[in-house]
């Protein structure tokens, strides 16, 4: 199994590729919610947000679903005139 440093390295290398700035592990507290975002990428040129949450197994697909709501919350207050894209991956 690969871990998830290794999964988070390999994505951000790929946003990277494509041409987006890249933050990992970032955590914040909006309307009195902590989150943390495992991995989100801009870019400035296309005005494209990508938001992605890593999970282990399947079996936390609703946690994952629930924590990219909550990212994208954060995320447009940062940057609302972007266009969002999450993705959870496992």
């Amino acid at each position: 199994m690969i871990s998830y440093d290794k999964i988070i390295r390999r994505l951000e290398r790929r946003l990277k590729g494509i041409g987006c700035v890249t933050q990992s592990c970032e955590e914040y507290s909006i309307q009195g919610r902590d989150g943390e975002i495992d991995l989100y990428g801009f870019d400035f040129q296309k005005k494209r947000l990508f938001a992605i949450e890593v999970k282990q197994t399947d079996y936390h697909r609703n946690k994952a679903i629930k924590q990219l709501a909550k990212d994208e919350v954060y995320l447009r207050r940062l940057f609302f005139d972007f266009e969002p894209f999450s993705l959870h991956l496992f």
